[in-house]
């Protein structure tokens, strides 16, 4: 992958995604966008997913087969499931083990990729995306670790031109960040879709929570999750925790009591 240090291309850097799921639909054609950037290749085990992804793109081919793998690509993206990365690295090791293959997995080691060569990265955009659903990259985080200086220099580049927040991380800073995402994002979505199905049930729209939320998040990056914390819990109101779990009902009641308490014990030890 030839880049010049300004960012400024040498040649047109070539890039096969493998994997056709949420990552791959929004950075493969934000990347394909790029002047001196061509996503040639879709690798996917459906051909409709590869598809998905491919009509989004300038002039990509796909593939369900990994023996058709475009061989002369100078940047491989492994976009699957955390769980599969390593099973890629196996089935592709030594396609082309001179060019750069990265992962965009914010908990699997570097060194799962070290069958496919000696140039090997990561390429971790943390967001949460979804397929049909455009994302700005401007401001996503994106973490960086390479084998080398060097990979990780040419992988920083390429993630600047997409984003304002490129960072060079180490495996166990990036796996701590995505637990933290997880409980950010994917654990407070869940808590979310667990308050819309309690007020579906009194035909209630989970849409009278958007300024309560809005204003949580606002405050929380603002001044700080623990200042902006407000609840019972934090007043060590067990009345009002023990009527709000009865209304609850199972199986969601022993939830609320287990982050109460979480919430409790926090406020306890300030």
């Amino acid at each position: 992958m030839s880049t010049l240090a300004s960012g400024e291309m040498m040649t047109p850097i070539k890039i096969v995604f493998i994997g056709a799921g949420n990552v791959a639909w929004n950075l493969a054609p934000a990347l394909d966008k790029l002047s001196g950037v061509d996503v040639v290749q879709v690798v996917a085990r459906s051909r409709e997913s590869a598809l998905s992804v491919a009509r989004l793109l300038s002039k990509s081919g796909v593939t369900t087969d990994s023996s058709d793998v475009y061989r002369s690509a100078d940047l491989y993206i492994i976009a699957v499931n955390d769980g599969a990365v390593a099973d890629v690295a196996q089935q592709y090791a030594g396609v082309n083990p001179s060019a750069i293959w990265a992962h965009t997995s914010g908990s699997v080691s570097i060194d799962t990729l070290r069958p496919l060569g000696p140039n090997v990265g990561v390429f971790y955009p943390m967001q949460t995306f979804s397929k049909g659903r455009d994302v700005s990259l401007y401001r996503v985080p994106f973490f960086i670790e390479g084998s080398t200086p060097l990979i990780e220099n040419k992988l920083s580049t390429l993630a600047s031109r997409l984003s304002t927040n490129v960072r060079v991380l180490s495996g166990d800073d990036r796996t701590l960040i995505h637990a933290a995402a997880v409980l950010s994002c994917n654990f407070t979505n869940h808590l979310w879709a667990i308050a819309s199905e309690l007020l579906a049930r009194r035909d209630i729209p989970f849409d009278i929570m958007r300024q309560l939320v809005e204003e949580t998040v606002e405050k929380a990056f603002t001044a700080s999750p623990d200042l902006g914390q407000t609840g019972p819990a934090v007043r060590g109101d067990m009345s009002t925790i023990d009527a709000h779990a009865r209304v609850i009902g199972e199986p969601y009641s022993q939830l609320y009591y287990i982050l109460s308490a979480s919430i409790i014990d926090r406020f306890k030890q300030e």
